[in-house]
């Protein structure tokens, strides 16, 4: 499926972002291969990596009760890699050190209580908050494209 800017899919997967076959065909929680993965780009001017908490192949409406997080790699505005990576089990306040772990500096998601927001901030990781629950790449794409639509954040706690 060609994506917004023309191109054909990235980096791992279908480039589809919809279904548990290639959430879990590309789960990376290998240690090893994430610490590749998270030097792997010189993270130069115009070099961000964003999170996004998915469930399904899509946006999970509630940050931490995600089953994997969808991580695009981001060069001069362009996706240049994605893959799913699962996350250890959640317990509150660890998400945020784990997402800086990976080298995020950016998360997109519909909903995070108050203490996670805090957390984030305290790790210099910028929030998009309130996001319809569509494909993550559609979402990095909004973001870059200034189009991302942020609403109410379905989380109350």
């Amino acid at each position: 499926m060609p994506r917004r800017d023309g191109t054909g899919p990235q980096g791992q997967g279908n480039g589809t972002g919809r279904g548990m076959g290639a959430c879990k065909s590309n789960t990376n929680s290998n240690p090893e291969n994430q610490t590749k993965s998270n030097n792997q780009f010189a993270k130069g001017k115009g070099y961000k990596r964003i999170a996004i908490p998915t469930e399904n192949g899509i946006l999970c409406s509630h940050f931490g009760h995600c089953e994997a997080f969808y991580i695009a790699d981001i060069e001069d505005n362009k996706i240049v890699n994605s893959s799913f990576v699962t996350p250890p089990a959640h317990e509150p306040g660890l998400y945020p050190a784990w997402i800086k772990e990976q080298g995020v500096n950016e998360v997109i998601c519909g909903g995070m209580g108050e203490k996670a927001k805090e957390l984030f901030a305290q790790q210099n990781i910028s929030l998009y908050i309130g996001v319809d629950t569509i494909n993550p790449e559609e979402l990095v794409y909004d973001l870059l494209n200034n189009t991302l639509k942020m609403g109410q954040n379905s989380c109350n706690h």
